[in-house]
């Protein structure tokens, strides 16, 4: 008898997506924050904190990746999490508050 079957699994589709080091959605969204600072505006100096903008905020996101690649999907999560969640007997059963607020 034959043991279980096992398919090989590529790193690649395991690896995060990091682009420069940090998250990719976040530096490319930072890059497009600076890109709009140096050329919309025109000016030398709005242009110079552009640029500083999307340095300082390439340096932060790899730290923040070298801490963890999903640190903002993390955060997010954590976010949405209530402290506490009261016991109910269905599923479908109303939050209590709601069931407060229906009958006056």
């Amino acid at each position: 008898m034959r043991g279980p079957a096992r398919s090989a699994v590529r790193q690649s589709l395991l690896r995060p997506q990091l682009v420069l080091g940090g998250e990719r959605t976040l530096v490319l969204a930072s890059g497009m924050i600076a890109a709009v600072l140096v050329f919309s505006l025109g000016s030398v100096t709005i242009g110079a904190i552009g640029v500083g903008f999307w340095l300082i905020a390439l340096a932060v996101l790899q730290r923040m990746a070298k801490h963890d690649p999903e640190l903002s999907r993390v955060y997010i999560r954590h976010v949405n999490k209530r402290i506490y969640y009261p016991a109910h007997p269905h599923l479908s059963a109303l939050d209590p508050e709601i069931k407060r607020n229906q009958k006056g």
